[in-house]
C-alpha cells in the first residue's frame, strides 16, 4: 500500500486529535518527534516475504533505534477487525527478537530512541500496548494507510502512553517547566556500508569501528543495557 496524500488529513487522524485535546494533552504534539522527524523507509522483498500473511502489510517499516550491534523497527499489519505491529530487532544481519503486543518478550534491554523508549522501560503488558498505539499513531500522521485503529477505546490507551511520555520527558535533565529543554532527538539509521569494488582500483577500507563517534544529531551512546 502506498502512502496516501499528505494534503489531506484522514477522518481518523482527526478524530485522534480530538481525543487527545479532549484530554487535555494536545500540547504533548509541541514535545514528541514530528513524523517528518522520524524515518520510515519501504521494506525490502525478503522482509515482506517473512512478514507476509493475512491482511495488508503496509509497505515501510519505522525506524524505532539502534545500539551498537543491532536496530529495531516497527512493522504494521492492518486486517479487518484489528491491526497488527511487531518490533523485530536485527544483531549482526539476523533476527533476533519479534516482538507483538500480545506478547510479553524482554525488549527492555533495547534501548530505543525517544519517544518509544518511553514506553519500553518495565516490559509490562499494558506498557507494550501503548507502545503499539504509539508506532501505529506515527504511521497514520504519516498517511500510511487511512485508518489504523480498531476502535475508539484505542485513543484513550494513546492518550494514558503518553501522559507517561511527557512524565518521562519532565524527569530528565534540563527544565522541568520547559519540557522541550529536555527532549532527546531522533536520529536515523547508521549509513549502511557498500561493497568494496576491486575493479575501482582503490584501497580497501578500513572495517567501521562499533565505538566510532555518532554522526550528528545522534546520542552519545546506543547501547543494549535498559537505561531510563
Amino acid at each position: 500500500m502506498a502512502n496516501l496524500d499528505r494534503s489531506t488529513i484522514p477522518d481518523q487522524l482527526l478524530e485522534v486529535h480530538q481525543a487527545i485535546a479532549r484530554g487535555n494533552m494536545d500540547h504533548i504534539f509541541d514535545q514528541i518527534p514530528k513524523v517528518d522527524e522520524l524515518h520510515f523507509e519501504p521494506m525490502s522483498k525478503e522482509t515482506s516475504k517473512i512478514l507476509s500473511g493475512k491482511g495488508t502489510l503496509l509497505d515501510h517499516r519505522l525506524f524505532l533505534g539502534e545500539g551498537d550491534n543491532w536496530s529495531a523497527w516497527a512493522y504494521v499489519r492492518c486486517l479487518n477487525q484489528r491491526t497488527e505491529v511487531a518490533i523485530r530487532v536485527v544483531q549482526n544481519k539476523r533476527n533476533i527478537v519479534t516482538y507483538k503486543a500480545t506478547s510479553i518478550l524482554d525488549m527492555s534491554r533495547f534501548r530505543l530512541m525517544y519517544p518509544f523508549q518511553a514506553l519500553n522501560k518495565n516490559n509490562a503488558q499494558n506498557e507494550q500496548r501503548q507502545l503499539k498505539l504509539l508506532i501505529q499513531y506515527y504511521f497514520l500522521e504519516g498517511r500510511f494507510a487511512d485508518r489504523i485503529f480498531s476502535n475508539q477505546n484505542n485513543y484513550l490507551v494513546l492518550l494514558s502512553g503518553l501522559r507517561i511520555v511527557e512524565m518521562c520527558y519532565m524527569d530528565l535533565p534540563g527544565d522541568p517547566n520547559n519540557i522541550s529543554h529536555n527532549l532527546l532527538a531522533p536520529y536515523r539509521p547508521r549509513p549502511k556500508q557498500r561493497p568494496f569494488d576491486r575493479s575501482a582500483g582503490s584501497e580497501e577500507p578500513e572495517p567501521m569501528d562499533s565505538q566510532d563517534t555518532p554522526m550528528t544529531g545522534m546520542p552519545t551512546s546506543r547501547t543494549e543495557e535498559a537505561v531510563p
